[in-house]
């Protein structure tokens, strides 16, 4: 069992690596992906990999490690990096995880069921069709799971079929059936968050550093090396790439602004619905947030809107994010105060025991990420 590791998660473009390296650069710790895309070789730009002066710095683990064409399902995943996990934890070293696939989170912090590997015959077949009749088949198999999912969560939606169509039994019933394999306790969620608006100039620039450092040169280089078998060509930059791009031989400045503004305009949707995701999944799995209730009208708590930059007074009530607005040192200090509790617990019969995971909403911009 993995004893209370801390993860960074949030939305894209939110400064999530900074963070992480930030963290484990004062702990000494180390850096293990929980990014469904940085899991390729060779997809640098349109992963957004971390800095190859971060990687030097500390040991960073689970980036890069598969081919283009090897599939990588939430179970292969959960494997691989708990394995990481307990080695560097046997060391007695803080591991930190950082990605925003919350699929694997979830597996992580959950614990999965022991659900039908996916067929990657069945998987090219689904992933063919568009999300919206997707989700209609998913109705007519279980209705119950496709009333549970957004019917644009294309990737939950996928699984779901896959686990009907392979055991022929619907996924809520195997869910309901199958027991959770729980493979750690008492982590630490950290989320950055930002105003809406702040995080969309982020993403905005995200998107035109990543043409202009050659996602469309990598996307036609994947492509040509992997076909149809390239596992990443529907993530988010390679699709929009694909679509429009990936049969011409030059690219105008006009298709180079197109290709930006889809990039940007694809990357909020999925911020926003990584940001949902957290907002719910707490209440949902019975996790702790922070700030709770209690904690509203503290100090050092305030809302942070989703719709503008305009902050409001502690415990106000107004649409956003109530947020811990912390310096780095002062993350640092309750990191450390978690950090030394667990390891307190782990060796006097689990004091963390009934405390569970816990969710930190953070201001990023008071961590100057």
């Amino acid at each position: 069992m993995i004893q209370a590791p801390i993860i960074i998660s949030g939305p894209t473009g939110s400064g999530k690596s900074e963070l992480a390296h930030r963290i484990a650069g004062h702990f000494a710790g180390e850096i293990v992906n929980a990014d469904s895309v940085q899991l390729y070789a060779e997809h640098d730009i349109g992963a957004a990999m971390p800095k190859s002066t971060y990687r030097e710095q500390l040991p960073y683990h689970l980036f890069g490690t598969l081919s283009g064409a090897m599939p990588c399902d939430v179970q292969s995943y959960v494997h691989a990096a708990c394995g990481i996990l307990e080695d560097v934890q046997s060391r007695g070293v803080m591991p930190v995880l950082v990605g925003g696939s919350t699929l694997y989170l979830e597996g992580l912090l959950a614990g999965i069921s022991r659900l039908p590997a996916s067929k990657p015959e069945l998987r090219k077949e689904l992933e063919r069709e568009e999300v919206e009749e997707l989700h209609k088949r998913l109705e007519t198999l279980d209705p119950e799971r496709a009333e549970a999912l957004h019917p644009n969560d294309r990737i939950r939606i996928i699984r779901a079929l896959e686990v009907c169509l392979v055991s022929g039994k619907s996924y809520s019933e195997l869910c309901k059936q199958e027991a959770r394999i729980q493979h750690c306790r008492n982590a630490t969620v950290i989320v950055p968050v930002w105003s809406r608006s702040d995080l969309y100039r982020r993403i905005e620039k995200r998107s035109q550093r990543m043409v202009a450092n050659g996602i469309i040169e990598e996307a036609r280089y994947l492509f040509g090396c992997y076909g149809s078998q390239w596992q990443c060509q529907t993530a988010l930059g390679y699709k929009q790439v694909f679509e429009r791009l990936i049969s011409r031989h030059s690219v105008s400045e006009e298709a180079h602004r197109e290709i930006v503004r889809e990039i940007s305009q694809a990357t909020r949707r999925y911020a926003k619905r990584q940001m949902t995701y957290w907002r719910n999944a707490p209440q949902k799995f019975e996790w702790n947030i922070s700030p709770s209730i209690e904690e509203h009208r503290q100090e050092q708590v305030q809302i942070l809107a989703e719709d503008s930059g305009i902050r409001g007074a502690a415990g106000e009530r107004r649409k956003g994010f109530h947020v811990w607005r912390w310096s780095s040192d002062e993350l640092i200090e309750a990191l450390e105060k978690r950090w030394n509790s667990s390891q307190i617990g782990a060796k006097d019969s689990g004091a963390l025991e009934a405390e569970g995971h816990v969710v930190w909403f953070v201001h990023a911009g008071a961590l100057e990420l």
